[in-house]
């Protein structure tokens, strides 16, 4: 039966790319909301109630599936990041640098001199289903833990950019990222912008970034700087394509060449 992509109730745009990548591969798209899996593989979009039932329906009975969420901070809006059986691309492999220099990025060198640290979040709604915790209760215990390691100021950088009565300054992510020692987040894709520019990062969850940085809130003041920045981002913006892209199959043939390869 091929591919089945299931898009969730209410989201317009998700459902823009199912169909998109339905057309790319010879597949069909579900109705809205559909809570049974069929097909041989699963496709999905964003992170929703809906799809992590889903989700973890594949992982449990061992089924094939592909996942696309936003790009991989560049290209946002255009590009849409693909991942076969998993929720990210992690960066190995060796892409080229053809995609990424589209964007015109120049990766800059590690900053040494920064102060504050920076707490990224996510949505309300991923920390209730991927973590099973209130988005504030997991800002307050990430801050208790640094507190134990690290003297710096800290800045709290919400997603949606909603204020919060935790305590802490609250500021828009560009602006804070400025001067910053380290970005600390679960899995943001605001560490992809962090490593470009130099900070290091602290990703907490399996994530993009889980290479290029400690899990470890307890090496705060000692931070990862690896070598090999640039070859990763290459690696990632080669896992995103354009709704074109989906459409024209370029995603899905790209998509089983680097399963061949052992690379996505």
């Amino acid at each position: 039966m091929g591919v089945v992509c299931y898009p969730s109730p209410g989201k317009r745009k998700g459902l823009k790319i199912c169909r998109a990548f339905a057309e790319g591969c010879g597949g069909r798209v579900s109705a809205a909301g559909q809570a049974r899996l069929e097909g041989d593989a699963a496709f999905f979009y964003g992170w929703t109630e809906h799809t992590a039932q889903l989700i973890e329906t594949c992982r449990r009975e061992g089924r094939d599936w592909y996942y696309a969420d936003n790009a991989y901070y560049f290209g946002r809006g255009q590009y849409f990041r693909v991942t076969h059986g998993a929720l990210m691309h992690e960066g190995g492999g060796d892409a080229g640098a053809a995609r990424f220099d589209r964007f015109g990025l120049t990766v800059k060198p590690w900053r040494r001199d920064g102060r504050h640290i920076v707490v990224a979040t996510q949505s309300e709604l991923f920390y209730k289903i991927h973590l099973g915790v209130c988005r504030d209760d997991w800002v307050l215990k990430i801050a208790a833990d640094v507190r134990r390691h690290s003297d710096r100021p800290l800045v709290v950088c919400h997603k949606p950019p909603l204020p919060w009565p935790g305590g802490f300054p609250h500021i828009n992510f560009e602006k804070a990222l400025p001067g910053a020692w380290a970005v600390v987040s679960h899995s943001s894709s605001v560490m992809v912008k962090a490593l470009i520019e130099g900070v290091p990062v602290f990703s907490l969850g399996r994530s993009m970034a889980s290479a290029m940085g400690y899990r470890e809130i307890s090496r705060i003041e000692t931070p990862r700087r690896p070598d090999g920045r640039t070859r990763w981002l290459c690696n990632l913006a080669a896992n995103q394509w354009t709704r074109d892209e989906m459409r024209d199959g370029t995603c899905w043939r790209d998509l089983q060449r680097m399963r061949k390869r052992g690379a996505a």
